[in-house]
């Protein structure tokens, strides 16, 4: 099977320099912006992204949606030939044209809410189209000059990591079963006051049981947009829609605002965040919606977009539970009780998704699955080790998120790269990076520490990282990765591979692989040097399979708890 070149996976937005010929000036964007009413601007705006991030669309949809309404635009004197320029753009070049995306959407969605008038008009998908090119001329742009000198490669994979928290792809089911799974069982950590306190961390963390909370504020959010996006509609909800579940409704809106923001705090927060705008005016990386990601109206709610949606259930019960550590036992502590109770969940988590591939009659007789007792106990050799014939594959699995101001709203490329460096290098003795201590575990398993265990010093060795957020790595990252381990001599030990990073999403489609019966080793061979995905990303690798991975435990999984969100939506049966 042939394997797709790096570029194939790339797709770059296009710009007004490149359609027009010209940047659109920060002051002419706001100009716009400020012409249109907010409030028909942001509803305009939530539902191009439910459109645009619904995963049945098609590619030819999103075109009709987001590029041709650049043929219908019309203007007067210098204007006329910017516009007849950009349409013969189009025409030559629509089948390729990117415009809409993620962090495009998200950016204007803050313009509004700051910047928006008070007007009746609201914006067409011409409008948007434009404001669209326009704010895409502004978004690579850096709030201040690197610390130090960057090498190229550092200045793309600097780019490439902040561009990559936004346009994720998702595997929805995996997402809902996940932080189901992860947030309800963290609240039963010793750190929180073990499994007798479970209950009581849930209800002072969100007035309820975990279970209600999922079933009756996420994912009915995710399910409204979802079905937003697949009708073309504006994807606002009312608080009527619970009036049949039986819940409290005083609760639910509690729950809604708590996730939500008007206007007028939008704003003001916004422009409250550190380095708020740049030099032009415009706003910097702005990124309140990733906490917020509903707007409070009088009628109800909108939701913001998809993409918005998904980061909350994948790290808005985080940011929960940690501030009501933080009230419990203090900032400090609270951070560090937190911390500890979501790695340990997330290990236990990845522990039991593998022992259940194990189960699976295709787990082959030859292979097994070596987990510690618990996590940080004793006899911990790594997070989870898949032992094929004379090969183990060595997970390591990390709860760190990507920090805010590091990434999301990093003003330079020097503060990325230092992140990861930070990350994945650090020997500071308060902090030892992961593949520093991932190599120390290898050095354990060559000095024949755990041959008692089972786990033989002669194993060649099979390395994969996994973290909770999406790193954003690619060739280039992986090629520093590689000079930075030898710089400082990590995982250089005799038949050890070079090292794999993926998500804890990739973890899961490898374990539904193994779960098939089929090899990890072979799969992770084929990123050996010299081989067809050396230094590729994970996710890349897996959605290339052929036959693609069926996900058969995570379907189940995701069917008994969509059967049970559903009655809860419905609500009690009457008698």
């Amino acid at each position: 099977m042939s394997v797709p070149a790096p570029i194939t996976f790339i797709q770059m937005y296009l710009s007004a320099k490149q359609v027009f010929g010209t940047n659109m000036p920060a002051d002419f964007l706001i100009e716009r912006v400020r012409s249109y009413d907010w409030k028909g601007s942001i509803s305009r705006l939530a539902q191009l992204a439910a459109y645009i991030q619904y995963p049945g669309r098609t590619p030819e949809e999103i075109l009709r949606r987001t590029v041709d309404p650049i043929l219908q635009l019309t203007g007067q004197g210098d204007a006329r030939p910017l516009i007849a320029r950009a349409q013969v753009y189009v025409r030559a070049n629509r089948e390729r044209m990117l415009i809409a995306h993620d962090e495009v959407i998200s950016y204007l969605q803050h313009l509004v809410l700051v910047e928006g008038g008070n007007g009746r008009e609201e914006p067409t998908d011409i409008e948007l189209a434009f404001w669209m090119l326009g704010a895409n001329c502004h978004l690579g742009e850096w709030g201040e000059k690197d610390s130090r000198d960057l090498t190229l490669d550092e200045q793309l994979i600097a780019a490439q990591v902040r561009g990559h928290t936004f346009n994720q792809e998702h595997n929805w089911p995996a997402l809902v079963v996940r932080s189901y799974a992860l947030f309800q069982a963290c609240a039963a950590d010793e750190n929180l006051g073990g499994q007798d306190a479970a209950l009581r961390v849930q209800e002072e963390t969100f007035g309820a049981p975990f279970v209600d909370y999922y079933r009756l504020i996420l994912a009915v959010l995710l399910a409204m947009v979802w079905r937003a996006g697949d009708e073309n509609s504006v994807p606002g909800v009312g608080i009527d829609y619970w009036k049949t579940t039986g819940a409290d409704l005083d609760w639910v809106r509690a729950r809604l605002n708590a996730i939500g923001v008007t206007r007028t705090e939008a704003a003001a927060a916004i422009l409250a965040a550190k380095n708020a705008r740049g030099e032009d005016g415009l706003l910097h990386a702005p990124a309140l919606l990733r906490k917020k990601p509903l707007l409070i109206e009088d009628e109800g709610w909108l939701v913001i977009s998809m993409a918005a949606i998904a980061t909350q259930v994948h790290t808005g019960p985080w940011g929960a539970y940690l501030e009501r550590s933080k009230a419990n036992y203090g900032d400090k502590i609270g951070f560090q009780k937190w911390s500890s109770a979501f790695g340990n969940a997330l290990e236990l988590y990845c522990g039991q998704l593998a022992r259940a591939a194990a189960e699976s009659p295709r787990f082959r007789r030859n292979w097994r699955l070596v987990l510690p007792s618990s996590p940080g106990a004793s006899d911990e050799i790594e997070d989870v080790i898949i032992i094929e014939d004379d090969h183990a594959i060595l997970f390591s699995i990390k709860s760190s998120l990507l920090p805010e101001d590091q990434i999301h709203r990093a003003r330079s490329r020097s503060a990325i790269i230092d992140w990861l460096d930070r990350f994945l290098f650090s020997d500071d003795r308060n902090f030892k990076g992961a593949l520093r201590k991932l190599s120390k575990n290898i050095d354990e398993v060559r000095n024949g520490d755990f041959e008692s265990q089972g786990v033989s010093r002669t194993l060649k060795i099979l390395p994969v990282l996994i973290t909770y957020d999406e790193i954003g790595d690619d060739v280039i990252l992986h090629q520093r990765i590689r000079a930075k381990c030898k710089e400082h001599q990590l995982m250089m030990q005799s038949d050890v591979a070079p090292v794999a990073i993926g998500s804890v999403e990739e973890f899961e489609a490898l374990m539904e692989y193994v779960a098939e019966g089929r090899s990890l080793v072979g799969f992770l061979k084929k990123r050996k040097q010299n081989r067809p995905w050396f230094g590729r990303r994970l996710d890349q690798q897996i959605g290339s399979l052929s036959p693609p991975i069926a996900f058969k435990l995570t379907t189940e999984r995701f069917e008994q708890l969509f059967g049970e969100m559903e009655q809860a939506v419905r609500g009690p049966r009457s008698a």
